[in-house]
């Protein structure tokens, strides 16, 4: 429990260092990555605390925020392709899949979730990041570059991080669960670093267009 409060504590002014860094360091990326990284501060600022509003914790709401940012980054990035018939039925049995799932999902946390409103946070929260994982995949698919994998592998490792620390939360608590969960988490912002360097790099440098975008 001690481990889980020096968590909970340190992670906002980690997402606050990164913000800074992001700030003064890579001015010019994508305004909507200043806003995940806000969003994503003022949610787990709003956790700590225990922040909520007629019941709602605001920590799911900024989260909601986050995400729906992050959507917007992947579709900005999707470029023209052509999608061929057996890719455009693996996208489509991929989605169900994963919405099948969610809707698992949602059944557990209604039996254990008294407020509508939370439940439906829930699963926009859960709806949002399989939609950008989705369409992070497509942006690998119509470019196939280092930016379009660490994108890819950030979707994947914060839809995960996620879905652990909801059944955490909500459902029953495990430390591995939690432990995975906090190691994703850290593990997706390193590919966010990684990817808004890249992007930095391809702006001063020209010559990295090809290789980088």
């Amino acid at each position: 429990m001690r481990s889980e409060n020096f968590l909970r504590f340190t992670e906002p002014w980690v997402l606050l260092s990164i913000l800074l860094l992001f700030i003064y360091k890579y001015r010019e990326i994508s305004i909507v990555l200043k806003g995940f990284i806000l969003f994503a501060l003022l949610g787990d600022v709003f956790g700590l605390f225990k922040m909520q509003v007629k019941g709602i914790d605001l920590e799911a709401i900024a989260y909601c925020l986050g995400y729906i940012c992050l959507i917007y980054e992947a579709l900005y990035r999707i470029k023209k392709f052509k999608i061929n018939f057996v890719i455009s039925l693996y996208l489509i049995f991929v989605f169900s899949v994963n919405i099948y799932f969610i809707y698992e999902l949602y059944n557990i946390f209604k039996e254990v979730i008294i407020n509508n409103l939370e439940l439906s946070l829930i699963v926009v929260r859960l709806v949002s990041l399989l939609l950008f994982a989705l369409f992070s995949f497509t942006v690998y698919l119509s470019s196939e570059t280092k930016q379009s994998i660490l994108l890819l592998l950030m979707s994947i490792s914060l839809l995960f991080s996620d879905i652990l620390y909801l059944i955490n939360e909500y459902y029953l608590y495990l430390w591995i669960f939690d432990l995975m969960s906090k190691s994703l988490y850290l593990v997706t912002f390193y590919c966010l670093y990684l990817y808004v360097k890249g992007y930095y790099r391809k702006k001063m440098n020209p010559k990295l267009t090809e290789v980088l975008s």
